[in-house]
């Protein structure tokens, strides 16, 4: 398409990792964590509802974390681990490409280094019963979004 006469914006992210129980990450002299996140330290975002996409926010439910070495799935209290083989922890990082190119390429967000990927199930349906209390219902398949 055509350039742009306007000047264009890029976003960048810093530290976004903040679960329950956790401390915020030590920044350091160019503004970034100096600790890159990993799966274990991302467990907590297990089961957890969060909103998605840029500009138009949505609810989903983080369902798994992934990073090189393991996957963990299920809620944060009670995680399940599956442990990459070599041809997946090779994979990995082509897969984080993947996401990373899509978002700077799409939305215009440069993300750096990925190390975790995390994945999560839009929701579907939101209804209350007779009682007010709502019923959610999240979606069968699922998104990855880089953290």
């Amino acid at each position: 398409g055509m350039a742009s006469r306007r000047q264009s914006r890029v976003m960048r992210t810093a530290d976004v990792l903040q679960a329950p129980g956790t401390a915020s990450a030590r920044l350091g002299p160019d503004g970034l964590p100096e600790k890159a996140p990993t799966a274990s330290s991302t467990v907590p975002l297990l089961g957890r509802q969060v909103w998605v996409g840029w500009p138009h926010h949505r609810r989903a439910k983080v369902t798994m974390v992934a990073d090189e070495n393991v996957t963990f799935s299920g809620d944060w209290q009670h995680p399940h681990a599956q442990h990459h083989s070599e041809e997946e922890r090779a994979q990995f990082p082509k897969e984080t490409e993947y996401h990373r190119g899509l978002l700077q390429q799409r939305l215009a967000m440069e993300l750096g280094r990925v190390h975790v990927l995390v994945y999560v199930r839009w929701l579907a349906h939101y209804a209350r019963d007779v009682r007010g209390v709502p019923q959610l219902t999240w979606s069968e398949s699922f998104s990855c979004y880089p953290l």
